[in-house]
C-alpha cells in the first residue's frame, strides 16, 4: 500500500493542484498566510477573529500535517480522505461544486509551516498570498512570496496585545471600516493539544480526535503506557485496527457516524479516541452516558 501510495503521491499532487488554482481563480480569494517558527496558531485566529467582522472568511483548524491538507483547506473539505475511492470522490464532488456555485470571494487564513522547505516553496507559489505573517522569523525570508509582510515575535516573544495589533494592521491593508477594527478584541483559547487527557471519576479518556489526520500512532501509546491501565482503541482508521492487533490492545473499529452499541464493549478505565470531529465529541458524550448509566 504505501508503495502504491508513493506512485500516487505526483499524479495526486498535480491534481490537487489544478482544482486549488481553478478555485483560487474562480472565487478570487484573498489569502493570508502565516508561518514561522514561532507561536502561529494564536495570529491565525487573531487574524480570522478581527478579518470575520466584516468579510467573510475562513481559517484552517489544524496545523496542515499532511502536504495535501493546505489544499484541502482551501478547497473546504472538512475531513481528509481515506483510499483511493474516497479521494476520487471526494475531488469530483469538489470539481462538480467548483463548476455549478457562483463565485463566492472570501478570506482565508491559513497557517502554514515552513519546516519542509520544498513543500512549503511549491504551495506558495499556487496559494500567491496577499499577506504573509512572519512569526518568530526574520520576514527578509518570506519575502519572494508577498511584498506585504507583518512581523511577530521577532526577536521579542509576543504577548496577546501584540497578536490583536498584527490583526488589526492586516484588516487596514483590506480596507476595514475604522470603527469595526477600534472595537476588535482578541480573546486567545490555545487550541486544543493534539492529545488530551480527560479525567472523570469513572474513567480517563485520551483524546485524539482530528479534522484532518491523528497525531501519529506511537504518541498515543506513549500516554497511554504513562497512564499505567488497560486501555480500549475506539477508532474510524482501519489502519489502527491492524496495529492495534499486533501490540494486543483491545480495539473498536466504528463506521463514520457509529456509536458504540452496547456497554460490554467498553470495559477497561481508559479509552482511546481516534475519530475525526465534530463527531468525536459527541462520542464522548455518548460514552460518558454509556459508562455512567
Amino acid at each position: 500500500m504505501n508503495v502504491l501510495n508513493n506512485l500516487l503521491r505526483k499524479p495526486g499532487r498535480l491534481l490537487l493542484t489544478f482544482i486549488t488554482k481553478a478555485a483560487i481563480k474562480k472565487h478570487q480569494h484573498e489569502i493570508v498566510v502565516i508561518t514561522g517558527p514561532g507561536e502561529t496558531a494564536p495570529a491565525r485566529e487573531a487574524v480570522f477573529q478581527v478579518l470575520k467582522e466584516e468579510f467573510p472568511t475562513r481559517r484552517n483548524l489544524e496545523t496542515p500535517a499532511s502536504e495535501f491538507c493546505l489544499p484541502l483547506a482551501v478547497l473546504g473539505m472538512a475531513y481528509y480522505p481515506n483510499g483511493i475511492g474516497q479521494w476520487l470522490l471526494s475531488l469530483a464532488k469538489t470539481v462538480v461544486s467548483l463548476i455549478k456555485n457562483r463565485p463566492y470571494s472570501h478570506k482565508l487564513v491559513m497557517e502554514v509551516p515552513d519546516h519542509q522547505k520544498d513543500i512549503f516553496d511549491y504551495w506558495m507559489r499556487i496559494l500567491k498570498p496577499k499577506v504573509v505573517i512572519s512569526c518568530g522569523q526574520d520576514p527578509v525570508k518570506y519575502l519572494w512570496i508577498s511584498k506585504v509582510i507583518f512581523q511577530i515575535g521577532y526577536p521579542e516573544t509576543p504577548k496577546n496585545d501584540d497578536y490583536l495589533k498584527i490583526a488589526k494592521q492586516v484588516g487596514r491593508y483590506f480596507g476595514m471600516n475604522k470603527d469595526i477594527l477600534d472595537k476588535a478584541a482578541f480573546i486567545f483559547t490555545p487550541p486544543k493539544p493534539r492529545i488530551s487527557i480527560i479525567k472523570t471519576d469513572h474513567f480517563i479518556v485520551v483524546d485524539n480526535s482530528y479534522f484532518y489526520l491523528p497525531s501519529p500512532f506511537k504518541a498515543v501509546l506513549e500516554v497511554v503506557e504513562k497512564l499505567g491501565s488497560k486501555a480500549v482503541l475506539i477508532t474510524d482508521r482501519k489502519g489502527d485496527f491492524k496495529k492495534s492487533k499486533a501490540l494486543r490492545l483491545k480495539i473498536i473499529l466504528i463506521k463514520k457516524g457509529e456509536m458504540p452499541k452496547d456497554k460490554g464493549q467498553i470495559s477497561e478505565k481508559a479509552l482511546v479516541i481516534r475519530v475525526q470531529q465534530p463527531l468525536a465529541q459527541k462520542l464522548i458524550e455518548k460514552i460518558t452516558n454509556i459508562l455512567i448509566v
